[in-house]
């Protein structure tokens, strides 16, 4: 069976930086839809860099633990092909 390469580094800012990029937008939807929430601009950028810190958490124990390398707590989108 070959192995697939996955480059650590990549992965790890790829999913980082959506999570930061969706909590961004969630909050920012969230305090445009709900007009009384009031969501001060820190405020939002400090819960989507707690988001961010969880994701960068996540994908250092996903890297090291499991069969495949890449960052997913549940592999499943590794496409591995057969000889």
């Amino acid at each position: 069976m070959p192995t697939v390469t996955v480059n650590k580094t990549k992965d790890l800012i790829e999913r980082v930086v959506w999570t930061f990029l969706q909590a961004e937008l969630a909050l920012g939807a969230l305090d445009w839809l709900a007009s009384g929430f009031n969501l001060n601009f820190a405020h939002q950028l400090y819960a989507s860099l707690g988001a961010a810190l969880a994701a960068t958490i996540k994908v250092l124990i996903a890297q090291r633990v499991g069969q495949h390398q890449d960052g997913a707590a549940i592999p499943g989108g590794v496409i591995e092909t057969k000889p």
